[in-house]
């Protein structure tokens, strides 16, 4: 236990101590941060992965909360902000508005509001 404890503060001090001479080998403060920025940790992978789910998450609340106010018949709708990756658009009529990726292209957004206009009703 204390042997792993040991390799632990060893490691550390390594990092520790890589960063110091990174830092005194770049005296710009913007390269220093980005040369830094390029290692990751587990951790930053595992804060990712949770922010993911979050934003995912968060994105079905607000497709739930659109069709609920459908359902009670407002006549203006009121939109959410929404990710930067998502966007809105809307099918034939202004009050039909659906969530997409906004990575799409133009004519990938026209063939996607095609379909889900052909389909609206077996989708719901």
């Amino acid at each position: 236990m204390e042997e792993e404890q040991n390799q632990q503060i060893e490691e550390e001090q390594k990092q520790q101590q890589e960063k110091l001479k990174l830092n005194m080998r770049t005296k710009d403060t913007i390269e220093r941060c980005l040369a830094q920025s390029k290692k990751k940790d587990d951790g930053d992978l595992i804060i990712e992965k949770e922010v993911e789910e979050l934003e995912a998450g968060s994105n079905k609340v607000l497709e739930k909360e659109i069709v609920e106010q459908k359902a009670v018949g407002s006549s203006k709708l009121e939109l959410k902000p929404l990710p930067n990756n998502l966007k809105y658009v809307f099918l034939e009529e202004k009050d039909e508005p659906v969530i997409i990726s906004s990575c799409l292209t133009y004519l990938e957004d026209k063939m996607l509001i095609e379909v889900l206009s052909k389909y609206k009703k077996e989708i719901g």
